[in-house]
């Protein structure tokens, strides 16, 4: 229900978007262009048709382009980039040849602490704890020109956790440890499980990285920001849903959460200034 919620509202937002697309040309006034990029886990093999499929959307709804270089900012355009966070062996078996059929290029975030190892941080009884990560072979074989390598950091943790110096850590190792098997630059990192602060942000600065990625699911910036959102996407989405996603028209989560944590915090006020009722 909540999942056909969200498509509704996206839905109302896309026909909004529309409309005011149409206005803007009958007004002879530049489109606006969007740019998105989504990011995936596993590809497993029977999700490889759906993955395809997907793929095969993406090319002819938009133009997808490789991260970190500059867009010819076209009026009107769609663009998008595909990410994948963790990387299991199954994306370079089943997600790459796809991306590669339709000349879409790829930036894989890896954890370097866990490469050709199990996904630990994997909640138990989901199919991608018994999925194998890539391993550094598997990483050195890829092809440079289409896959771009950022790091996911060391262990997996939550950012929101850590001291500065474990945050530290996670950062500059992992980032070294690529650099040292794969002999170029890592500028990308991607925080797990989406969660940053500010300190961690700057530490991100500190520690070399060029750009960094959220999950929250906002439209990128056509220009060189320094944090990207992006927007989860799976094969098994609806082609609606997943359209829609390519579009942008998810961008309205991060309100509604927001809205969500306000009255949530208004009520728990309300609540401890309730007084108690006393018992004779």
């Amino acid at each position: 229900m909540k999942r056909l919620l969200k498509l509704l509202i996206s839905l109302a937002l896309c026909a909004t978007d529309l409309l005011r697309n149409a206005a803007r040309k009958i007004l002879r006034r530049q489109a606006r262009s969007t740019y998105v990029v989504v990011y995936y886990h596993s590809i497993p093999k029977n999700e490889r048709p759906h993955f395809a499929k997907q793929m095969e959307v993406l090319a002819r709804l938009t133009t997808p382009v490789k991260l970190g270089e500059p867009l010819p900012m076209s009026s009107g355009f769609r663009y998008s980039s595909v990410t994948f966070d963790d990387v299991f062996a199954n994306v370079l078996e089943h997600a790459l040849p796809e991306l590669q059929k339709w000349h879409i290029p790829s930036v894989f975030f890896v954890t370097t602490g866990r490469l050709g190892q199990k996904a630990d941080w994997w909640p138990v009884g989901t199919a991608e704890k018994e999925e194998t990560l890539v391993s550094e072979e598997q990483l050195r074989r890829l092809p440079e020109e289409s896959v771009t390598i950022g790091s996911h950091s060391v262990s997996h943790p939550k950012f929101t956790c850590l001291t500065k110096a474990s945050a530290w850590k996670e950062l500059l190792d992992s980032r070294e440890a690529l650099s040292r098997a794969l002999q170029r630059d890592i500028s990308f990192f991607s925080f797990p499980y989406g969660a940053y602060t500010d300190a961690s942000i700057d530490l991100c600065r500190l520690a070399g990285y060029g750009r960094v990625f959220t999950t929250i699911p906002v439209l990128a910036s056509t220009s060189q920001e320094f944090v990207t959102g992006r927007v989860g996407v799976n094969p098994s989405d609806w082609p609606c849903e997943f359209r829609l996603k390519l579009l942008g028209s998810y961008r309205w989560l991060p309100y509604a959460f927001w809205l969500k944590k306000q009255l949530l915090s208004s009520l728990n006020r309300v609540e401890r200034r309730r007084p108690t009722r006393s018992t004779a």
